[in-house]
């Protein structure tokens, strides 16, 4: 089994402040949905799972858990936390 690569989008509850970072992360997952979930682009039906996909994208939203805030020191957002193999590999502001 191949390991998934998770992609969080840390938020804030003021849509003002994350509404960019979450309309880029829609559109990324639009994409990869179509790359990884072999979408027929006329009927827009993916003959793979959710499960059966190598990537997972989440939306973690700051204002109901200071976990990763605390966890990794984040001072603003919208941030994106890119982890693979249970690892960290990849953090950005938007």
């Amino acid at each position: 089994k191949t390991q998934a690569v998770l992609v969080v989008c840390v938020s804030a509850a003021s849509p003002l402040a994350s509404s960019r970072a979450l309309s880029l992360a829609e559109d990324a997952h639009g994409v990869l949905w179509e790359r990884f979930g072999d979408m027929d682009l006329t009927t827009r039906k993916c003959a793979r799972k959710a499960e059966q996909l190598p990537y997972r994208m989440v939306q973690f939203d700051i204002a109901e858990s200071r976990l990763l805030a605390e966890r990794y020191n984040l001072r603003s957002v919208p941030m994106f936390l890119i982890y693979y193999g249970g690892r960290l590999g990849y953090a950005s502001h938007t």
